[in-house]
């Protein structure tokens, strides 16, 4: 009997971190906090269009949109931001967000 608790217990403390991670895994976050931090970081706004902010990134020259249109930034967005412009996550959002 104690093992078939053990395991449910087990099994129970699984799935609830598994729905943690989702959760926190699909946060939104907001696009002018993004966009105030990779000023910060050194991109350079190039223009403003109707679909956002073209910045660029002056150590590789990479540059992308940031939507404004919403006041959320989808995660996937979020990560492709910041993959086309060459900057690592985790230092970027230790020092910057």
């Amino acid at each position: 009997m104690s093992s078939l608790i053990k395991f449910i217990n087990a099994k129970i403390e699984f799935l609830l971190r598994r729905i943690i991670f989702i959760r926190m895994k699909r946060r939104n976050i907001k696009a002018r906090k993004v966009l105030i931090a990779l000023k910060r970081y050194g991109c350079i706004e190039k223009r403003t269009t109707d679909h956002g902010v073209i910045l660029e990134n002056p150590k590789n020259k990479q540059s992308i949109n940031i939507p404004t249109h919403r006041d959320e930034l989808a995660v996937w967005i979020y990560h492709n931001i910041l993959r086309r412009l060459g900057i690592n996550k985790e230092e970027f959002e230790r020092d910057f967000l």
